[in-house]
């Protein structure tokens, strides 16, 4: 199966069956600079999604270019992948971009990529990570942060 059907098959799996814990900093926005942090915490489950909050306002009309991406993982049975995508709040997952992880050995996991990642600002887009586990895992949970650049084009 090409691996761009296949991070879309995990995309949707992710989607049944997972919870995302409320802390989080809003995201931060300074002339062109973006910036936001969230929290995920998924119990019992093979598949684990991480939504940001919808692209803000201060999106709307222009584009957001996902620079950076870093994340740190609490897997029990370890992280098999890790991919980028755009979602509409968890619906319509589009455009998966894997990421680079660490060697698939430690339950502890953390990773940082560089990606040029363009999607369209504001609602209803939402910045979305989707991780598997190596099997089944009954603590799943870390924190990502994304960084990117506000342009009219």
């Amino acid at each position: 199966m090409p691996q761009h059907r296949l991070a879309l098959v995990s995309v949707a799996a992710c989607l049944l069956g997972f919870s995302v814990q409320p802390g989080h900093a809003a995201a931060v926005i300074a002339g062109t600079y973006f910036e936001e942090t969230k929290t995920f915490s998924c119990l019992n489950s093979l598949n684990c999604a991480l939504f940001f909050d919808t692209l803000p306002a201060a999106t709307a009309g222009k584009f957001l270019d996902i620079d950076e991406i870093s994340c740190i993982v609490d897997v029990t049975q370890g992280l098999a992948r890790a991919w980028l995508y755009v979602s509409d709040g968890g619906a319509n997952p589009r455009r998966a971009r894997g990421l680079d992880t660490p060697p698939k050995s430690s339950p502890l996991v953390s990773f940082n990529n560089q990606v040029h990642f363009k999607i369209a600002g504001g609602a209803p887009r939402t910045v979305s990570v989707g991780f598997t586990a190596l099997a089944s895992s009954n603590v799943f949970s870390g924190s990502c942060t994304v960084v990117g650049t506000i342009s009219p084009d």
